[in-house]
């Protein structure tokens, strides 16, 4: 057990370091491992849902998403500044992409921008990846995910079909439909 937490996700940075959500803060365990210290901390008192903590290459910086509705969107935090920035209002999480890219879903489309992490700020017009991106859900915050290699995964919308869920046998025969609702 590397640390006692609440936590529903988290990563790994590359230098080792582990940041990952605990509800209103976002935490961080050293390279090395040792007590998870607090990265992000609640805002005054406001309860402010923080998840998806994704570190970026130079180890002190990290994006992150906010939940709620007031705050919704994807932030850029530091561990040298307390206060955070909103890059772009988004219902869902972002990844980011070397060298400079910030890879996040406008409705159903992908979409990269280019992130100057110094002046905390997103540059340039949004690029489309794909207008064919099927949006997360409470449980499935992030239907995407890329590479440093450029290479992007994506679980595509169903072209207005709605999938539905059912019991299969091991062989993956369909044994019934499960009730909708």
């Amino acid at each position: 057990t590397l640390a006692d937490t609440q936590g529903v996700d988290g990563s790994w940075g590359a230098d080792g370091a582990i940041f990952f959500s605990g509800g209103r803060h976002l935490f961080r365990i050293p390279p090395g491992g040792a007590v998870a210290q607090v990265a992000v901390a609640d805002d005054a008192g406001e309860y402010v849902a923080r998840r998806a903590p994704r570190p970026l290459p130079d180890g002190r910086h990290f994006i992150y998403h906010v939940s709620n509705a007031t705050h919704r969107g994807v932030y850029l935090g530091s561990l040298d500044r307390p206060k955070a920035t909103r890059l772009v209002a988004s219902e869902f999480p972002a990844v980011f992409v070397k060298p400079s890219h910030l890879i996040y879903m406008r409705g159903t489309m992908l979409v990269a921008q280019r992130l100057n992490v110094d002046a905390g700020k997103l540059e340039g017009e949004p690029m489309a990846l794909t207008a064919d991106a099927a949006p997360g859900g409470i449980s499935t915050p992030a239907r995407f995910t890329a590479a440093d290699t450029g290479a992007l995964a994506f679980v595509p919308t169903r072209g207005g079909r709605r999938s539905r869920l059912v019991w299969t046998d091991r062989s993956g025969q369909i044994v019934s439909p499960l009730p909708a609702g």
